[in-house]
C-alpha cells in the first residue's frame, strides 16, 4: 500500500468543502486543481496564440465524442435523424457558448496560432503583461527564494555543529557558499553579500549570543530594560519620520521614500524579535532568531513582485502600438465567415504551397503560419489561379504538382494545354485522350462556326504594330463572316441531302402504287386495254427517273465538309472579285453559284437581257422548292443574311490592295493547320481533311485530355489546334448554364480543371468571357505565364489584360519581371502592418584604411613630424570603433588614456522597440527580387472559402497529401 502525502490541493480542497457546508457552495467549487488549472489556462492563453483567429466555429451542429455524449446531452442537446448532435432552437444563441468545446473545429489549414504579441485575448495591451525576458531566458528562477531560505537553515545547522564540535561548523560554512554564488548570477554580487550577512552571519551572531550561559538576574533585568527603553525610542523616531513621508515621494512605488518606509518597518520588526527573544529562555531564542530570518525570501518575493508590477506598468504606457488603428483587426469577421464557408465546403482540397510566415511578423491578419500549406479546395479553384514566372523558376513544376493531385483526387475531367505544347507530354501517365500525331482528330468537330471563328481568331501576332492592327480588325470580320458561310454552305448541303432521300422514297413510294394499279388493271379480266397499260409505264419511268435524280443528290459526295480545308476554299471563293457591267467590281463566279446554292437573291448580279428570266426562275423556285433556300435568308438580322450582304455589298467594293492585306492575315490563320505536315491520322490522312475524330468532349465527363503538339515541331498549328480543342469544351461548359447543375449532373458530367501553361500564347476572347462565369459551371481554372508584359502584348492595352486577370482571384508570383511585380502590388493593395526597424551600425574598415594612411601622423614630410612621432608612440593612430567616455577629461585623448563606455560590457541586450503600425504594401518593390531569387520561391495569394489567404511561400512536394490523406482531412474538418 502506497502511503499518500498530503498536498496543498488538499488543504484547498478542505476549505472548500468547510465554505459549502457553511455557505452552501455548489459542488463544482470542490474541484480546487481544476479551477485552479482553468484559471491558469485562462491567465496562459489570454496573452499567448492568435485570438484574432478562430479554433471553433461557433454552430449548432456539434462535434461529440461518444465519451462526452451524457454531457451535451444533460446541457440540452439533442441527436437527429442522422444521429449528429444538434442544438434545438429552443435554446436561444446567447446561450451557445456553453456548447463550445462541440462546436465544429476550424479546418487544419485555416488554424492559425502564431502569437502576434499585439493585444490581450481581452482587448488589453500586451506590453502590460509580458516583459522582453519572459520571451527569452526568463525572469528569476522559483527556486530563487529557497536560496535564501537556505541560508539560515545552514547558519542553524553551524550553530549546532559548533555546539557538538567546533570544526564540523566549518561544513554547513561552506555549503553556503554555492547558493551565494547562485544568488550573485540571479540578482548582483551586492545581494549575495547583503544576503549573506543578514540571513546567515547576523543571526548566527545573534543566535550564538543568546545561547551562552546567562551572567546573572541582574545584568538580565537590565539587558531587559534597556531594549525596551530602545525600542521605545526608535518607535518614536521612526513613526514621526514615516509621518514626515506621507506625501509627495512617499507615494512613488519603489522611490526612496518607499525604501526607507520598508525599512523602517522591518526594523521594527527586529526590534520587536530582539525584545521577544530577550525573554525567552535560552534554548529556545535561537530559533527564533533564524526562524525570523526564515521570513527574509517573503520579503524577497514582494520586491520582486513590486518591481515587476512597476515594469509592466512603465511598459505598458510607454508602448501603445496595440491599441492603435482599428484597421488591423478588420480581418477579425472575415475570418470567422471564412472558417465557417471552409466548413460547408466537402470538396477535396489540393496543396499550393508552404506558407514562410513572413507576413505574420507583420502582423497581417490574413497570413498563415510559418511551415503551415496553404491549401485550396476544389470549389476554390472554380474562381481560378493564375501563376507567373520566369523561364526554369519552378512554375510549370507548380502545374505539374498541382496536376498530380487533382488526378489523384478523381474529382473529375481536365484539359491539359500549353502554348508550347510539350505540357501534356510531360504528364502523359495521368492523360486519358491524347491529342497528337497518329489518331484521328476533326478540328472542327463539335463547333459552331461562332467558335471556329473564336478560335481561329484568338491566335494573333503579339508583336503588331498599331496599324496591322487595322488589318487584322479586318482579317477577322472576313473571317467570321467566311465561317458563317462554311457552316451555312455545310448545313444546307445536309439538309437538302436530306431532303433528297426523303423525296427520293416518297417517289419510290409513289412507283409502288403505280404498279400496284397496273397489277389491280391485269387482274380485271383482261379488260385493262393496251393503252392504259403503257401510260401507267410511263407514269413509273417518269417518276422512277424522278427517284434517280433525287437519289444522286442523296448519295453524292460532300462537297462543303466541316473541315479547315473546305474553310480554306470557301475562303478563296469568297475572295475572288470579278466584273459586271459598266467595269463594277462583283463577287466571282464561284460565289455566286455558292450563294446561289444557298438560296441568295443574285439577280441582279448579270447581263440585264437575262434580268427577267433569272427573275422569274427566282420565284419560282420560291413557289415550287421552297426547301432548296436556306431558311436563315431573308430573316432581317441573321448571320447568313448580313455575311452574305458583307461579300456582296461591301467586299467587292475594297481596294484590290486592301483585300490582299486582309486576306493575307486571313490565311495566316488558317493556312498552319492545312500545312502542318505531321498532323495525319496512323493511317497517313490529313486532320484538316477530317469530319469526325476523338471525342474530346469527353473531358466533360471525367476523363483527361491533353494536347501534346510541342511549337518545336507542329509550329503555330500546335496552338491553333489546342485553340480548337479548349473551345470545343468551352462551348460544352456554357451549355451547362442553359440546363443547369442537376441536370447536367445527372447527364454524368463532372467539374473540369482547364490547365493552360504559357497562357499568352493561347488565351484570348473566349476565356475573357468564359472565367467570369466558370465558378457556376464547374470550371476550374489554372492558367500560369512568364509575365504580366506578355499579357499586354496578347491584349493590346492594359485595360483588357486588367480585365482578364481580374477573373483570377487567386495568384501566385514566382521570380518575373517589374511590371509583374507592380501588377501584384497593386492587387494586393496596402493594409494596416507592423514593422520593427533595427538600428544599424556597421565599420568601413576600408574607410578606417583610408583615414589611417591620410591621417597626419604618417606624413614623414609634416612641418611637426617628430612631435607626430612622439604621438605615435604614446598609443596615437590605432584604429578603433569605440567612442571615449562623456566623462573623459584628459587632455591627451589617445586610446590609451580614453575609458571605454560602459555600454561595451552592459549585461542588458536592447530590444528593437522602433515598432510602426502603418498602412504599407504587403510587399513593398525592393523585397519581391530578394524573396523569389530561388527556384521554387513564390508569393502566394490564393482565395480561401472566399477570404484571402497570403503570404511568402515555397513549394515543396514532399508536403502535398494523397487523395485519402487530403479527404480525410476535409472530412475532420467538417
Amino acid at each position: 500500500m502506497t502511503l499518500r502525502v498530503p498536498n496543498v490541493f488538499d488543504a484547498l480542497a478542505l476549505v472548500a468543502k468547510v465554505e459549502k457546508a457553511l455557505f452552501r457552495k455548489t459542488a463544482s467549487s470542490l474541484d480546487v486543481r481544476t479551477a485552479i488549472q482553468d484559471e491558469a489556462a485562462n491567465r496562459y492563453e489570454n496573452i499567448v496564440g492568435r485570438f484574432d483567429v478562430l479554433d471553433r466555429v461557433k454552430s449548432r451542429r456539434l462535434q461529440v465524442p461518444s465519451a462526452e455524449a451524457d454531457d451535451v446531452r444533460e446541457l440540452g442537446a439533442v441527436q437527429d435523424e442522422i444521429g449528429a448532435w444538434v442544438v434545438p432552437d429552443t435554446i436561444p444563441d446567447s446561450e451557445l457558448d456553453t456548447f463550445q468545446p462541440w462546436w465544429p473545429k476550424v479546418p487544419a489549414d485555416l488554424r492559425d496560432s502564431t502569437p502576434r504579441m499585439l493585444m490581450t485575448k481581452n482587448g488589453r495591451r500586451i506590453e502590460g503583461y509580458v516583459l522582453g525576458s519572459d520571451q527569452g531566458k526568463g525572469g528569476d528562477s522559483t527556486a530563487t527564494s529557497l536560496m535564501y531560505i537556505a541560508l539560515p537553515i545552514l547558519g542553524a545547522l553551524t550553530l549546532l555543529m559548533s555546539k557538538l564540535w567546533a570544526p564540523l561548523a566549518i561544513l554547513p560554512a561552506l555549503t553556503t557558499i554555492p547558493y551565494l554564488i547562485a544568488i550573485a548570477q540571479g540578482e548582483k554580487v551586492k545581494e549575495a553579500v547583503k544576503a549573506g550577512f543578514l540571513l546567515y552571519a547576523a543571526p548566527l551572531l545573534l543566535a550564538n549570543g543568546v545561547s551562552m550561559p546567562s551572567m546573572g538576574s541582574e545584568m538580565a533585568g537590565l539587558a531587559i530594560a534597556g531594549g525596551v527603553i530602545l525600542c521605545l525610542m526608535t518607535a518614536v523616531i521612526v513613526g514621526c519620520f514615516l509621518m514626515a513621508l506621507g506625501d509627495g515621494e512617499g507615494k512613488v512605488a519603489l522611490g526612496t521614500a518607499h525604501r526607507v518606509k520598508d525599512a523602517a518597518k522591518w526594523g521594527m520588526v527586529l526590534m520587536g524579535a530582539g525584545l521577544m527573544t530577550s525573554v525567552l529562555p535560552s534554548a529556545i531564542a535561537p530559533a527564533a532568531i533564524f526562524g525570523l530570518a526564515c521570513l527574509y525570501p517573503m520579503v524577497y518575493t514582494n520586491r520582486e513582485y513590486l518591481l515587476r508590477s512597476q515594469l509592466l506598468w512603465q511598459q505598458g504606457e510607454a508602448f501603445n502600438l496595440g491599441t492603435q488603428g482599428k484597421l488591423a483587426e478588420a480581418h477579425v469577421e472575415v475570418r470567422e465567415s471564412q472558417a465557417k464557408r471552409a466548413l460547408g465546403d466537402t470538396t477535396p482540397l489540393i496543396y499550393v504551397a508552404t506558407a514562410g510566415g513572413y507576413l505574420t511578423k507583420k502582423h497581417y491578419g490574413y497570413a498563415p503560419d510559418e511551415g503551415s500549406g496553404m491549401w485550396m479546395s476544389m470549389q476554390d479553384l472554380t474562381t481560378s489561379l493564375m501563376l507567373f514566372g520566369n523561364t526554369g523558376i519552378g512554375k510549370t513544376y507548380q502545374i505539374r504538382l498541382l496536376l498530380l493531385q487533382y488526378a489523384a483526387l478523381d474529382f473529375g475531367g481536365a484539359l491539359i494545354t500549353d502554348g508550347k505544347g510539350a505540357l501534356a507530354g510531360e504528364m502523359r501517365d495521368i492523360i486519358d485522350l491524347m491529342v497528337e500525331p497518329g489518331i484521328d482528330f476533326a478540328p472542327f468537330e463539335g463547333l459552331t462556326a461562332q467558335d471556329v471563328s473564336i478560335a481561329l481568331n484568338a491566335l494573333v501576332r503579339t508583336n503588331q504594330r498599331d496599324d496591322d492592327r487595322v488589318w487584322e480588325s479586318g482579317a477577322r470580320n472576313f473571317l467570321d463572316h467566311a465561317t458563317v458561310i462554311h457552316e451555312a454552305l455545310r448545313d444546307h448541303e445536309i439538309a437538302y441531302r436530306h431532303a433528297a432521300m426523303q423525296e427520293a422514297r416518297r417517289l419510290q413510294e409513289a412507283i409502288d402504287l403505280v404498279w400496284a394499279d397496273i397489277a389491280e388493271l391485269q387482274r380485271q379480266d383482261g379488260t385493262a386495254t393496251a393503252e392504259q397499260l403503257a401510260a401507267y409505264e410511263a407514269r413509273v419511268e417518269k417518276i422512277e427517273s424522278q427517284r434517280r435524280a433525287w437519289e444522286a443528290v442523296a448519295m453524292s459526295d460532300r462537297e462543303w465538309a466541316w473541315t479547315p480545308a473546305t474553310l480554306e476554299r470557301v475562303i478563296t471563293h469568297m475572295a475572288q472579285v470579278g466584273v459586271g457591267a459598266g467595269g463594277v467590281a462583283i463577287p466571282g463566279q464561284r460565289m455566286l453559284e455558292m450563294a446561289d446554292y444557298l438560296g441568295y437573291d443574285t439577280t441582279r448580279f448579270g447581263d440585264a437581257e437575262t434580268l427577267e428570266q433569272r427573275v422569274r426562275d427566282r420565284e419560282q423556285r420560291l413557289s415550287s422548292e421552297p426547301n432548296t433556300v436556306h431558311p436563315d435568308l431573308g430573316i432581317p438580322g441573321s448571320l447568313l443574311q448580313a455575311s452574305l450582304d458583307f461579300i456582296f455589298e461591301t467586299w467587292s467594293a475594297y481596294a484590290p490592295e486592301q483585300r490582299s492585306s486582309f486576306l493575307l492575315n486571313v490565311h495566316q490563320k488558317i493556312n498552319p493547320l492545312l500545312r502542318g505536315k505531321h498532323l495525319r491520322n496512323q493511317d497517313g490522312a490529313p486532320w484538316h481533311s477530317m469530319e469526325h475524330g476523338m471525342d474530346v468532349s469527353q473531358a466533360l465527363f471525367g476523363k483527361m485530355v491533353g494536347v501534346n503538339l510541342p511549337t518545336t515541331k507542329h509550329g503555330d498549328a500546335g496552338r491553333i489546334v489546342a485553340t480548337l480543342v479548349k473551345q470545343r469544351i468551352y462551348t460544352g461548359i456554357q451549355k451547362r448554364a442553359d440546363v443547369g447543375e442537376a441536370a447536367w449532373r445527372a447527364e454524368g458530367q463532372l467539374p473540369v480543371l482547364n490547365v493552360m501553361d504559357e497562357c499568352q500564347l493561347l488565351a484570348g476572347d473566349a476565356e475573357r468571357n468564359l472565367l467570369s462565369i466558370s465558378r457556376s459551371l464547374w470550371l476550374m481554372n489554372v492558367f500560369a505565364t512568364q509575365s504580366y508584359e506578355g499579357l499586354v502584348a496578347t491584349f493590346h492595352d492594359e485595360w483588357a489584360t486588367k480585365q482578364f486577370l481580374g477573373n483570377f482571384t487567386s495568384a501566385g508570383i514566382f521570380q518575373s519581371t517589374p511590371g509583374t511585380y507592380k501588377w501584384f502590388i497593386d492587387r494586393l493593395g496596402t493594409a494596416m502592418l507592423t514593422t520593427f526597424q533595427t538600428a544599424t551600425r556597421g565599420i568601413d574598415y576600408s574607410g578606417g584604411m583610408s583615414a589611417l594612411i591620410n591621417s597626419p601622423l604618417n606624413d614623414p614630410d609634416h612641418p611637426g613630424a617628430a612631435a607626430m612621432k612622439l604621438f605615435e608612440r604614446a598609443g596615437g593612430g590605432q584604429l578603433t570603433a569605440v567612442r571615449p567616455g562623456a566623462g573623459a577629461s584628459s587632455k591627451w585623448m589617445g586610446p590609451k588614456l580614453a575609458p571605454i563606455d560602459d555600454s561595451s560590457v552592459n549585461k542588458l541586450l536592447l530590444m528593437p522597440n522602433g515598432g510602426k503600425r502603418e498602412v504599407q504594401p504587403l510587399f513593398k518593390p525592393e523585397e519581391y527580387n530578394a524573396l523569389l531569387m530561388d527556384k521554387g520561391r513564390c508569393i502566394v495569394q490564393i482565395n480561401r472559402a472566399g477570404a484571402w489567404r497570403v503570404d511568402f511561400a515555397t513549394v515543396r512536394p514532399e508536403d502535398a497529401r494523397t487523395t485519402d490523406k487530403a479527404q480525410s482531412t476535409q472530412e475532420k474538418a467538417a
